[in-house]
C-alpha cells in the first residue's frame, strides 16, 4: 500500500497557535524588560540625588568650619543662624537642596575649645516621596 502525497493533512492552523503563543511571549518579555528599565531609571536618579544631597551636605560644613576658624565662634557659623535667622547657602550647583548648619562649642580645662559642626542637606519636602534625599556629616575642629 502506497501513501499519497497529496492528501491533505486535518492539522490546518496549528501554525496559526504556534505563531500567536510565540507572539504572546515575546510581547510579555518586552513589557517585562521596559518594567524593569524604569525601575532601574528610578534607582539611577535616586542615586544620583543622594550623591548630590551628600555633597551639599559636605559643602556646607566646608562653610561652616571656614566660619568658625577664621571668627572663632560658632554663632557665624550655624545656618540659620541667631543674628540671621533667615539666612541660607545657596549654591548653584545644588538647586532645591536645603543646607544647615549646626556649631556646639566645648570648652575644656586648658585652654581647649572644640566645636562640633553637623551640617544636613534635604531635597523633598516629602520624606514619603521617591524623590526625597537627607544627608547629615559632622567634624569636630579643635580651636586654640
Amino acid at each position: 500500500m502506497r501513501l499519497k502525497i497529496s492528501e491533505k493533512s486535518n492539522q490546518s492552523g496549528m501554525a496559526l497557535v504556534a505563531v500567536i503563543f510565540i507572539m504572546l511571549v515575546i510581547g510579555s518579555s518586552i513589557v517585562m524588560m521596559m518594567k524593569f528599565s524604569n525601575i532601574a531609571q528610578a534607582d539611577i536618579d535616586q542615586s544620583l540625588q543622594a550623591n548630590r544631597a551628600d555633597l551639599s551636605a559636605k559643602s556646607a560644613l566646608a562653610w561652616g568650619i571656614y566660619h568658625a576658624k577664621n571668627d572663632n565662634n560658632c554663632d557665624n557659623a550655624r545656618i540659620p543662624n541667631t543674628a540671621n535667622p533667615t539666612d541660607t547657602i545657596e549654591l548653584t550647583a545644588f538647586v532645591g537642596f536645603e543646607m544647615t548648619v549646626s556649631c556646639v562649642l566645648n570648652q575644656y580645662n586648658g585652654g581647649i575649645n572644640i566645636m562640633v559642626l553637623t551640617a544636613t542637606s534635604e531635597f523633598g519636602s516629602n520624606p514619603s516621596s521617591n524623590d526625597y534625599v537627607w544627608r547629615s556629616i559632622s567634624a569636630s575642629v579643635e580651636i586654640y
